[in-house]
């Protein structure tokens, strides 16, 4: 599936890019724990998130973060207390600025 397609636009002739995705992404910059499976864990920053997954932007990138690893996506909204929120996710594709998520939701 492509996620951007570029394309030429307005008379200008600039190249923009044509979001290709189901459902939108939206800026969220929060500290989120990335736990896999294999027992790869690392911190980062949220760049996006959607209700279908995210992209995190570790600190470092843990060995052991292949696309299929499975784990455990966590963080805690600014001003919620101590009640963190957790997301059953798999790695999707890492590049490197970071990695991206889908949630996996049970189907």
């Amino acid at each position: 599936m492509t996620i951007f397609d570029a394309t030429v636009s307005g008379s200008e002739g600039g190249w923009r890019r044509v979001e290709r995705r189901g459902v939108p992404r939206h800026p969220l910059r929060v500290v989120v724990t990335l736990r896999l499976a294999n027992g790869a864990v690392t911190e980062g920053r949220l760049r996006d998130m959607s209700t279908q997954g995210a992209f995190v932007r570790p600190r470092r990138m843990p060995f052991g973060l292949d696309v299929g690893e499975e784990g455990m996506l966590c963080l805690a909204l600014p001003g919620g207390g101590a009640m963190e929120h957790r997301f059953s996710c798999e790695i999707r594709r890492t590049s490197a600025d970071g990695v991206a998520v889908r949630f996996l939701t049970g189907e």
